[in-house]
């Protein structure tokens, strides 16, 4: 277990009219934070990260994920997000399930989907094509999310990531380069 102070969580300012400005900082502790990873077996694993609120003005989350790959280009998760008392997020209680699949070397196939079991909906579903391009790695996903309970979009990325630097000399000869 970790245990972390505030980082400025709970911690107030205020600003004088002279313009100086007072913080506050409370002496107990907000938050109890844990990050652990259990790997009884290569190709399993169950991951839990939680802060749990111990001040009682504080948010509370949970989230707890089990992998397993069922083969070298096999791999599936399902999980459970929970959070409530946030200020920031509405108290949702989330469980999830990703899948990845690696065809080859060139091209490989996650998705995921989530559902939320306090009101019933399912907030996000995503599929995603990789392709290997050599130096770049390129992307397409495709999803459905709910922004607010009656609003919904559906989301369109195409991504290109430079993996690494062709053989191209990118200096103009200015600034002392060649």
């Amino acid at each position: 277990f970790d245990i972390r102070r505030n980082f400025g969580s709970i911690n107030k300012f205020t600003t004088n009219p002279n313009g100086s400005v007072n913080i506050t900082q409370p002496d107990a502790y907000s938050n109890v934070y844990s990050d652990f990873e259990f790997n009884p077996l290569p190709w399993l694993a169950f991951e839990s990260f939680a802060s749990v609120n111990v001040a009682g003005d504080n948010f509370t989350f949970f989230n707890n994920q089990v992998r397993w790959q069922a083969n070298r280009a096999l791999e599936f998760a399902v999980g459970n997000r929970y959070i409530t008392n946030s200020i920031l997020f509405p108290d949702s209680n989330l469980v999830y399930g990703n899948a990845f699949y690696r065809l080859n070397e060139h091209g490989q196939f996650p998705g995921g989907i989530s559902y939320d079991t306090v009101d019933g909906r399912l907030p996000e579903v995503s599929v995603t094509i990789y392709r290997d391009l050599s130096a770049w790695q390129m992307a397409l996903t495709l999803a459905r999310r709910e922004i607010n309970f009656n609003e919904t979009e559906n989301v369109i990325f195409l991504t290109f990531t430079l993996k690494a630097f062709p053989q191209i000399n990118l200096s103009t000869g200015e600034f002392g380069g060649n």
